[in-house]
């Protein structure tokens, strides 16, 4: 009967310590999950012919940035605005090729409205956080050819 017991005693030192790596295991997993997903998204916008205007309902947690890209052309006016029920979605636009913020022409201490004008033909991105928390937003996005009169 005590070899009876000992077995049993392995067998079930054997399981914990199955049971442990499994743990481990998860948790490396669903880290190793939430540093991959930790950026936001990342959405190309595509305006379509004859459309200028695109928007956008999204979420993003506290931490992370979601990113819109898009091309725009010189002497086009950009129009960018971003809504929130908790008034906690910000953003930024800015020149991929430089880095640089665009000017606001609107205010330049606001980060909830934008209007400015494109001088450089090229891509660039508009970058969305929570100012507070996570944050559920509608980004509206407008890009519209300037017209000169003589």
């Amino acid at each position: 009967m005590n070899s009876l017991v000992i077995n049993y005693e392995q067998l079930i030192n054997k399981v914990k310590l199955k049971m442990k790596k499994l743990f481990f295991a998860v948790i490396i997993f669903f880290t190793a999950v939430t540093l991959v997903n930790a950026d936001g998204i990342y959405k190309r916008i595509k305006f379509e012919k004859g459309k200028s205007w695109f928007i956008f309902s999204g979420a993003v947690v506290d931490g992370d940035t979601d990113t819109y890209i898009f091309r725009a052309n010189k002497n086009q006016d950009l129009k960018v605005s971003i809504t929130s029920v908790q008034e906690n979605a910000v953003f930024t636009v800015v020149n991929v090729k430089t880095g640089k913020l665009l000017e606001n022409t609107a205010d330049s201490n606001k980060t909830t409205e934008f209007l400015g004008a494109i001088t450089v033909s090229g891509e660039y991105k508009i970058l969305v956080k929570p100012s507070d928390g996570n944050a559920s937003y509608k980004l509206s996005v407008e890009l519209e050819n300037r017209y000169f009169e003589f």
